[in-house]
């Protein structure tokens, strides 16, 4: 971290970041960091500080803020003065941040003055201080510098993901206690908060990654870019396939642990020291690109003695003009073992391209989905979106893309698919509401 911000020191007068269309200094973040580090000093000195941390892990600060310059400023201000940055993601609400400041033990919470009301009882709850951040006012933009800088930045976009790369590096390799703890977005149960010693970064297009490992693979920003697949293994990254088909990620850019979970960090790994990142992947072509199949728990579907991709299905099933969104599920069947259902949501008619009338058949086809949902809802039950296209065309157009027997058995449609605060879909909730016949 120490050669990160010397680096940084080295740019006073010119612009590090442009936000809003103002434009702020390396000088003047350095200038806020230092303000805020003073401040923050003298709290995660405080003895109820030192206790929260532990007696010998470094001090965790939250940090609530949108993207722009406060955030960094207030992220060097953390580091200045030795602690781990936990990110405190502004669209969930508090429930949510009151489990990650108390999972992760922080002393301190750093936030603008306006959230105060918000994060006010959080930190009270917990015993931590709240710090507010002063807002920076930067340099207004004129005209002519937009254009010179998106030229400046296309001309050096290599150039400038190697120089982040290194000054990033550099910030796990001066700390120990790590440099961040980021919580996974818990589409598989409550967030873990992983702890980083090295960051890396670079201009990345086709690609995967997660929370645990940062990017990982990547198809390449010039060269041979195979749709369908993440490319290959970043350098310093080694991928392999377990015989399942699991995917495994070991490198420097893989989490150190999960913060206070002993046994789940072993669990990640296997004996060779690779992560387990619970993603079925297939390898092909020569040298191999990768392509994921899907979450191993949830979206490889075990049906009739097949191993089936959901995602595949998904895909297909999003080819027809007249789905928005669509969840395909494993639901447990004795005969079949995990039967194909599909939980569509309909285009709002806005959404979709102008067409012309219906042939009659379509009509009555649409005129019987509509009986059978009048019926449901007179038998008691819920009632169910109106079903712009019948199960037939639904299945016709699947068997036109997939196999016989990836085709869904079952369909059903739904408003919306219900997400997570970070907009994933969480499917074991989802098939939860499903057997319960509450969706």
């Amino acid at each position: 971290m120490s050669k990160l911000l010397a680096r940084a020191s080295k740019n006073v007068g010119r612009t590090a970041v442009i936000s809003n269309k103002q434009a702020f200094s390396y000088d003047q973040l350095l200038n806020a960091a230092e303000a805020i580090r003073a401040d923050l000093a003298k709290k995660l000195a405080a003895p109820g500080a030192a206790a929260a941390a532990g007696p010998s892990a470094p001090p965790r600060v939250g940090l609530y803020a949108a993207p722009g310059p406060e955030y960094l400023a207030a992220t060097w201000a953390v580091w200045q003065a030795g602690g781990v940055v936990v990110p405190l993601a502004t669209s969930h609400p508090p429930p949510e941040l009151s489990y990650v400041c108390g999972d992760a033990g922080v002393a301190a919470v750093l936030a603008p003055a306006d959230q105060e009301a918000k994060l006010g009882p959080i930190t009270h709850e917990h015993g931590c201080s709240l710090q507010l951040l002063p807002s920076l006012v930067g340099q207004p933009l004129q005209p002519h510098s937009a254009a010179a800088t998106a030229t400046a930045t296309a001309d050096a976009s290599e150039a400038a993901a190697d120089a982040a790369a290194e000054a990033l590096a550099d910030v796990g390799g001066s700390s120990r206690g790590g440099a961040l703890i980021i919580y996974t977005s818990g589409t598989t149960g409550k967030p873990k908060g992983v702890l980083w010693k090295e960051l890396s970064g670079s201009y990345l297009l086709e690609r995967y990654g997660m929370t645990e490992i940062g990017m990982a693979l990547s198809n390449p920003y010039t060269g041979d870019r195979r749709p369908g697949t993440v490319g290959r293994p970043l350098p310093g990254v080694e991928a392999a396939l377990a015989a399942d088909g699991q995917l495994l990620i070991r490198g420097d850019n893989v989490f150190a642990e999960y913060w206070g979970r002993p046994a789940a960090t072993a669990e990640a790994f296997d004996a060779n020291g690779f992560f387990l990142t619970g993603d079925t992947a297939s390898a092909s072509g020569s040298p191999p690109y990768f392509t994921i199949e899907g979450r191993t728990s949830v979206d490889i579907i075990k049906s009739a003695g097949y191993k089936i991709s959901a995602l595949q299905i998904e895909s297909a099933v999003l080819e027809h003009p007249a789905v928005a969104e669509v969840a395909v599920l494993g639901v447990p069947d004795e005969a079949l073992g995990e039967v194909i259902t599909a939980l569509v949501a309909a285009k709002q008619p806005e959404q979709q391209p102008a067409s012309p009338s219906p042939p009659p058949a379509a009509a009555a086809a649409a005129a019987g989905a509509a009986a059978v949902a009048a019926a449901a809802v007179a038998e008691g039950g819920s009632a169910a979106p109106h079903a712009p296209v019948s199960e037939e065309e639904l299945v016709r157009h699947c068997r036109e893309r997939l196999a016989p027997y990836q085709v869904p058995k079952r369909w059903r449609w739904i408003s919306a698919l219900p997400r997570n605060a970070m907009g994933k879909v969480n499917k074991k909730e989802l098939l939860k509401l499903y057997n319960a016949g509450q969706i």
